[in-house]
């Protein structure tokens, strides 16, 4: 795909530069038709690129981020397809090689030379990269109990992400290479690549944890009163 046709389908104005550098090496690696890749990254955009709602309507903040997390769940099965393919294709790879494979679920990488195991994990960080899976979240319940989480676990079932409950929730934070939002005071305005703006950012996040007393929280709260 050329670039003028990616802005065509987009209707996006995106630079040269961007599109040489970012765009079109997950086109390449992508098994996605033009269009169908354009609508998924558009997608993504979109979301990413999205205004961050103001604090005075914080509610749309947490109502976004469970949106966000929801789209990853729906996403589960048709990774765990595609999975279930990739796996099959390098145990056949596997089998041809390897006279002395064992099909032991959840071992058989082990039986596989560097070569292809590094294969492997390229192939399903590809499938991965389809969704962007750079997203962490952090939610902290009324009763003080936590869940930290990214969208790679949502997608692959984790066990941290199996049963999200979005009940009961006092405080959410979602971060990526792109957004850094909370439902506290909204998009975050720190620059993380200066000293002094990342620790007024790990402040209001410790700060999180004491105002909600989780149990990290609480023996910060025990500390400072000693």
């Amino acid at each position: 795909m050329m670039h003028h046709e990616f802005c065509t389908i987009t209707a996006l104005t995106i630079p040269y530069e961007q599109y040489a550098n970012e765009i079109e090496p997950l086109y390449m690696n992508s098994p996605l038709q033009k269009q169908e890749f354009c609508a998924k990254w558009l997608k993504k955009y979109n979301r990413i690129n999205k205004p961050v709602k103001p604090a005075c309507i914080l509610k749309n903040v947490k109502k976004d981020i469970i949106t966000s997390i929801k789209e990853f769940q729906s996403n589960r099965k048709y990774y765990n397809r595609e999975y279930k393919k990739l796996v099959a294709e390098q145990l056949k790879v596997a089998k041809k090689d390897y006279s002395f494979y064992q099909d032991s679920e959840g071992n058989w990488l082990q039986y596989m030379s560097d070569t292809y195991r590094n294969i492997f994990n390229r192939q399903r960080f590809d499938l991965l990269d389809r969704w962007g899976v750079d997203d962490t979240f952090h939610i902290i319940y009324a009763d003080g109990t936590e869940m930290n989480f990214n969208s790679e676990d949502i997608l692959t079932g984790a066990d941290d992400a199996q049963n999200i409950n979005f009940a009961n929730i006092v405080y959410m934070h979602l971060s990526n290479g792109h957004i850094n939002i909370d439902t506290e005071i909204g998009e975050f305005t720190w620059n993380i690549l200066d000293d002094v703006e990342y620790e007024k950012r790990e402040r209001h996040l410790d700060n999180m944890q004491m105002k909600y007393k989780t149990v990290w929280g609480l023996k910060q709260l025990a500390k400072l009163n000693q």
